[in-house]
């Protein structure tokens, strides 16, 4: 059947035979990157979700080359220096403690390590693996952006911060906007994961890694109401290029339902510290059973969910939806 030898490429032809398929979409890294050294082969046998160039994902995966691609673009990144061999001068090497050291393709904060001091730097050096990049520590608050995009066009994305083990998706322009302008200098096509920093010191907002690949949060972020895979997977299904797709209304999403009682009570005993926290997170609890509703409602009866999505977005107020009682 086919010219290559490639043995997936025909596992692929036959799973589609069998069970025709509607569409193919990549998962992990080298998922992402098979697809885009065979894409000429596999569409021939199924539509597959659009990927960038092999080498454009390995960029933005590896950490020392997407540090590189962010200095060239002038884009806000911690100081970061690679580490290929020891001894380390100090003179080419303006290390300012405390740092943290990072494999140049880990995934999921594998192998991260964080030194406060120079002296307990020099002695975990030598056992350190190398390569790996040294990274400058910000002191701060994590916030992510999570996309869907066609050559450097948004098509859908989410923002999350994380907070006591839920994640909490916002609306923040200065993130949309470095990232969106990363996105369209690379010309990049894909599901991508940015993790960013909001430095303590000044409010600033900076890039520490990329995943050009489909991330951990990913049911979190449709239930927040942007079902990624489902989004990509219409586009390939259509072949039509849509509009730009962002949930708007705030939401609080934990990573398991228990948590949903867990927190309230964990915060209430610590009111004298998180007061403000513990009732920002009652006020979206309430707002999410508006669209919790919606969605128990709309799988049930698709119009009567359709009156009850509009009454909701009747009683928006900045982007929040109003307490529904």
């Amino acid at each position: 059947m086919f010219n290559s030898d490639n043995k997936l490429l025909e596992i692929i032809y036959r799973i589609n035979l069998e069970y025709k398929c509607d569409v193919l979409l990549a998962q992990g890294l080298e998922d992402m990157c098979y697809i885009s050294n065979n894409m000429a082969h596999i569409k021939k046998i199924i539509p597959t979700m659009l990927v960038s160039p092999a080498d454009l994902i390995h960029q933005l995966h590896n950490k020392w080359e997407f540090y590189l691609l962010l200095s060239s673009l002038n884009m806000p990144t911690p100081r970061t220096f690679l580490l290929d061999r020891v001894p380390l001068s100090y003179d080419s090497f303006p290390l300012e403690f405390p740092v943290l050291t990072k494999p140049l393709n880990g995934k999921g904060g594998e192998g991260i390590q964080y030194f406060k001091t120079k002296k307990h730097f020099d002695e975990a050096i030598r056992d350190l693996a190398l390569p790996l990049i040294v990274q400058e520590y910000i002191p701060g608050q994590d916030i992510d952006l999570s996309a869907f995009c066609i050559n450097g066009s948004l098509i859908a994305w989410t923002i999350q911060e994380q907070t006591l083990g839920i994640l909490k998706f916002v609306e923040n322009e200065e993130v949309l906007e470095i990232c969106t302008n990363v996105l369209n200098m690379t010309n990049y096509s894909g599901v991508v994961h940015f993790d960013l920093r909001i430095d303590a010191r000044d409010n600033s907002i900076k890039f520490l890694e990329c995943n050009p690949r489909f991330w951990g949060s990913i049911y979190e972020s449709a239930k927040a109401g942007v079902n990624f895979p489902e989004r990509v997977a219409k586009v390939v299904i259509s072949g039509e290029m849509p509009s730009p797709q962002s949930f708007p209304v705030i939401a609080w999403v934990p990573f398991k339902k228990k948590e949903l009682l867990f927190h309230p009570v964990f915060l209430i005993k610590q009111l004298h510290t998180t007061g403000p926290f513990f009732f920002d997170y009652l006020r979206f609890l309430k707002d999410n059973a508006a669209a919790e509703l919606y969605r128990i409602i709309y799988a049930r009866n698709k119009s009567i969910g359709e009156k009850w999505l509009n009454f909701c977005i009747k009683n928006l107020s900045d982007n929040k939806i109003e307490y529904l009682t």
